[in-house]
């Protein structure tokens, strides 16, 4: 196994792997026109079949400064040969068909054709990746990722897991009406499919409802899981301070108290009653060591993510991965946009009402903000004037956007008058 760092001065940077397992380890550098150094580590082990997915990592920094590393899955292929091929002649050739059965995780492997020995040593051959043909089909999961209370919609998130292409449509279904929904761009797993994220919020009552989350894949392959839901009765409730998602495997993302705001930092916990190795993936990227750290008390292991948030976050999921091969690993995700606020940009407009031109009519274009249940508000000095708000449209980057007009009668509006337009959310006034 290779790591190679470009670019670096002076040259003396340290690397080291994280690894479990025998192994010998060299290195040497070489010196670039500009100066600087292209370094390369070369770790070598003697492969083995309980190595299958496991995490090795290569980590390179320099002592008192933030270090960089890389992480790859190893991939453990068995008997290089396959048998139960099919060889059939002709007057021009001779063709070998052969036939296996396809797993998920071959959207990773290929398979090659050799012929050994032919004119005198030469080994003609061609490989074929089953990723060019190979169908894994999602998996589709409803959960419920927050409560109910008396400002909020409760939110329920789907997941589609371990999907191959990565080409599918999710739609929502509630007692049969669509509903618009926020799909999340899918996150590639290290087995090679996909998994994605669709977040949806549903006013609740009393009635007992059925929601439903399709999945085409392809085109022509559906899948739906399907909940039912009603509102809960106050003994029913807890106090639910925290969101938070978990998985039947006991590992646990749980997220802030409230919403932070876009550009603060974010802290996220995952818990675990496992002792093993944390790593924590965005949008299945790989995120550097120092931006999480990991403790233990008692059969508790909990690692604490701080990530500086950004606009794009409301679209981003981040993952949680515990587990050194693929037998042992444990993951569970957790999608931003539930603890991530968006403030609005605001712009007014004023013109004269064209029918009567004692009145004037503003309008306040409220941009870019999330999630969508802003609150806007005018006044004119100390006097709160009631709006009109159109409907909130949804835009490309996930964000809303509305405009609200009013119409005043400028008689009445004093010199030195001010007219504000507000708009925020109950948790950032």
């Amino acid at each position: 196994m290779t790591c190679k760092l470009s670019g670096v001065y002076p040259r003396d940077i340290k690397v080291t792997w994280n690894k479990t397992f025998e192994s010998s380890q060299f290195q040497h550098a070489e010196e670039n026109e500009d100066g600087t150094f292209t370094l390369t580590s070369v770790l070598s082990f003697t492969i083995k079949e309980d190595m299958r997915g496991t995490w090795l990592t290569c980590q390179a920094g320099y002592e008192g400064l933030t270090p960089v590393s890389g992480a790859v899955t190893l991939g453990v292929r068995g008997e290089t040969t396959v048998s139960g091929g099919q060889n059939m002649s002709w007057s021009n050739g001779t063709r070998s068909e052969l036939k296996v059965t396809l797993y998920k995780n071959d959207v990773k492997s290929r398979i090659y054709c050799q012929i050994p020995g032919y004119r005198g040593g030469s080994v003609p051959s061609d490989a074929l990746n089953f990723s060019t043909f190979i169908l894994a089909i999602p998996e589709v999961t409803i959960k419920k990722t927050s409560a109910e209370d008396s400002h909020n919609s409760p939110s329920f998130h789907c997941k589609i897991s371990g999907f191959y292409p990565d080409d599918i449509k999710v739609m929502w279904l509630l007692e049969g009406q669509t509903l618009n929904s926020i799909l999340f761009n899918s996150i590639k797993n290290l087995d090679g499919t996909f998994t994605a994220f669709t977040l949806i919020d549903v006013n609740v009552t009393n009635e007992v409802k059925q929601l439903n989350c399709v999945v085409t894949h392809m085109g022509n392959h559906n899948v739906t899981h399907s909940v039912e839901f009603a509102k809960r009765s106050s003994s029913d409730e807890s106090d639910g301070s925290s969101l938070s998602s978990s998985s039947a495997k006991n590992l646990t993302i749980i997220g802030p108290p409230g919403r932070v705001k876009v550009g603060e930092v974010l802290e996220l916990q995952c818990h675990s009653n496992k002792d093993a190795t944390f790593m924590w993936l965005k949008n299945g990227e790989a995120i550097p060591q120092d931006h999480f750290t990991t403790a233990s008390n008692g059969a508790l292991h909990t690692s604490r993510l701080t990530l500086q948030t950004e606009k794009g976050d409301i679209r981003s999921a981040v993952q949680c991965v515990q587990g050194k091969n693929e037998q042992q690993r444990m993951s569970e995700a957790f999608n931003l946009s539930s603890v991530i606020t968006v403030m609005p940009r605001l712009q007014i407009q004023g013109s004269p009402d064209t029918r009567n031109r004692s009145l004037g009519k503003y309008s306040c274009r409220v941009d870019g903000f999330y999630p969508e249940d802003v609150l806007v508000s005018w006044t004119l000095g100390k006097l709160n004037i009631s709006a009109c708000c159109e409907k909130a449209q949804s835009n490309n980057d996930g964000t809303f956007s509305t405009t609200c007009h009013i119409t005043i009668v400028l008689a009445k509006i004093s010199s030195g008058a001010v007219l504000q337009c507000h708009a925020g959310y109950r948790d950032h006034c």
